[in-house]
């Protein structure tokens, strides 16, 4: 039988979430949207009187409020789950692991993006403070793999994810024209303009348009001048659209065809646009850079091209737009490979390895309505 886990938890021990959440910004990557979900996802299954938090954000602006607010986590706090970037793992994480000597609580790192194991080869007396964490989850195989190479051994798979309704609308058929789309922070090393120019040559070649391209984003601060270079190539079939909010994703992307996402950013993991087009049932055309190969099946929920290379991205393109039968298929395998990244997938067992829930013979018992719960509470500084 499958386990249940004890949602209803009479416990009064806490959990600290200790991340980057910008709450009230517009502003939202991938970074803050992982470290979101963490905080929803612990306050839903545990209950939200068990959960504290405090962003680590403001530390670079407001070093004392966010001290402060970090420390008062922490002392409420018999297990911590935190998630730095490179500047916290060198500021915050010794602090981490002196109050896991002190108080004997957990600490669990949830690594965001595929940044850690070059991070670490280039800064090695960093490796002993993320050995002393209890488990290091990390979102790729290959992750797991250079970490264990550094010799860490609680290192273990949380791959992205999104909590998503499960009788969601998809895309639907190809029309005459093949509609792309690119979501993503809108800077250089994210691939745009590769996309762009692969469009503008495709269309060139044609009698008239074959090919639109829709830019979903914010645009990446100091890359401005870049961005301006780059739209002003665009012609009428390629339109730049501003960034989205989390809730409005979906209902955006079912209006496209294909996502397009050639990227070289070096800090790339497991990104969450690709399971933003699984939701939307539609296939990616992603560079082969990093980790994208564990996510895209080639040829059953996209394809992959050479990275950097506008001939591969405008050849894949073109196949995709003369075989609309082959990609409509690849939506529908697209939108089922959707199921093995929602949070309901993932989050039970972690939570069971994270030693926060009790696993019991009997079937899972967890909430999966898509009903928006509260964020636990952030400490006042009063």
């Amino acid at each position: 039988m499958c386990s249940v886990y004890s949602v209803v938890n009479t416990s009064t021990s806490k959990i600290a979430v200790l991340g980057h959440f910008a709450d009230g910004s517009e502003r939202v990557d991938g970074q803050i949207l992982r470290t979101r979900i963490a905080r929803e996802e612990l306050c839903r299954r545990l209950g939200e009187d068990r959960v504290v938090w405090a962003d680590t954000g403001f530390l670079k602006r407001h070093p004392i409020r966010s001290l402060v607010r970090i420390g008062r986590a922490m002392k409420r706090a018999d297990a911590l789950v935190v998630l730095p970037g490179p500047r916290g793992l060198s500021v915050l994480m010794p602090w981490y692991v002196w109050w896991k000597r002190r108080t004997g609580g957990g600490v669990h790192y949830l690594v965001i993006g595929g940044w850690l194991p070059r991070h670490l080869k280039a800064h090695p007396r960093q490796v002993a403070r993320v050995r002393a964490c209890d488990g290091v989850y990390v979102q790729t195989r290959r992750m797991n793999r250079e970490l264990a190479e550094l010799g860490l051994e609680r290192v273990r798979l949380l791959p992205n994810v999104r909590r998503f309704c499960r009788n969601r609308s998809v895309s639907g058929a190809v029309g005459d024209r093949l509609r792309l789309v690119f979501l993503s922070r809108v800077m250089e090393a994210k691939g745009l303009e590769v996309a762009v120019e692969a469009v503008r040559a495709i269309n060139a070649a044609a009698a008239e348009p074959k090919v639109g391209l829709t830019i979903y984003g914010q645009v990446q601060a100091g890359e401005e001048a870049w961005f301006e270079r780059v739209r002003n190539r665009f012609t009428p079939e390629i339109r730049f659209e501003g960034g989205l909010k989390p809730e409005e994703v979906n209902d955006r992307l079912i209006q496209h065809d294909v996502m397009v996402f050639p990227t070289w950013y070096p800090g790339e993991g497991f990104p969450g646009v690709l399971i933003d087009a699984m939701v939307a049932g539609i296939p990616v055309l992603a560079s082969d850079w990093r980790d994208n190969a564990e996510f895209v099946r080639e040829g059953e929920t996209g394809w992959l091209c050479e990275v950097g290379s506008m001939e591969s991205l405008r050849e894949r393109i073109e196949w995709m737009r003369e075989h609309p039968e082959k990609v409509e298929a690849m939506k529908r395998a697209s939108a089922d490979a959707a199921d093995a990244y929602h949070v309901d997938a993932v989050w039970p067992a972690l939570l069971e390895r994270m030693k926060l829930v009790d696993p019991q013979d009997g079937e899972e018992q967890f909430q999966t309505t898509d009903q928006s719960l509260g964020h636990g509470e952030e400490l006042e500084t009063r």
